[in-house]
């Protein structure tokens, strides 16, 4: 999760997650990660352009997990 990364919607997100057997969240900084991690990462991308705490950067990040894995088994969850 960097603020310069791609800004994606629930079901490009969705994607992401689909046919993965593990996957790494980073949560940067208000100034993002550094440049020489964030480029060895597969890919970047940015809850939005708003700055917020990391406690509810990552209660964001758990809801947009969930919603992915609604999305990818058919529940409406994600409506």
């Amino acid at each position: 999760m960097h603020p310069d990364g791609k800004i994606i919607d629930s079901f490009e997100f969705s994607k992401l997650l689909a046919d993965r057997i593990q996957v790494k969240f980073f949560i940067g900084g208000a100034y993002g990660l550094e440049d020489t991690f964030v480029r060895q990462c597969d890919q970047a991308v940015s809850l939005g352009r708003i700055t917020m705490s990391h406690k509810i950067a990552k209660a964001v990040l758990l809801e947009q997990i969930y919603r992915a894995f609604s999305i990818l088994s058919n529940h409406p969850y994600h409506k």
